[in-house]
């Protein structure tokens, strides 16, 4: 769980943003910039390192502004990263834009074995993060 001694939050790259939520819990925000399958290990490595050593209880990662991609190659190569920054939090939820995004993430999470609350209610989204279950929408 993240503390008052844990490392600074890594400067913005061109893929991601990182700011904090709230107790313990941050949004990781990707950008509106193309991630090439040769990008996908400089764009992960230093966001997953931040990650582990901070331990966050909750994360909500904002992918609206990311460009959508579903080529194969892109798609197997960025499986194990996307599969790591959706469990090393205790609660994650996946804000995204459209409905077919949320369709596309929820096949990602199937297929990665992953269990995040994905949706376009930023309020209930934000909420799950911070572990305050109370302000969740139902709808």
């Amino acid at each position: 769980m993240s503390s008052a001694s844990d490392p600074p939050l890594p400067a913005p790259s061109k893929w991601f943003e990182i700011e904090p939520l709230g107790p313990g819990a941050f949004v990781v925000r990707r950008t509106s910039v193309r991630m090439e399958t040769s990008d996908i290990v400089m764009a992960y490595g230093p966001l997953l390192r931040w990650i582990a050593a901070v331990r966050p209880a909750g994360l909500l990662v904002d992918l609206r502004s990311a460009p959508g991609r579903n080529d194969d190659p892109y798609e197997r190569a960025v499986a194990p990263h996307r599969k790591a920054l959706l469990t090393r939090a205790e609660r994650v939820a996946v804000l995204v834009g459209t409905p077919i995004g949320a369709l596309q993430v929820q096949r990602h999470m199937r297929e990665d074995g992953v269990d995040a609350l994905v949706g376009h209610d930023e309020v209930a989204l934000r909420a799950h993060a911070l572990g305050d279950e109370g302000l969740e929408s139902t709808g």
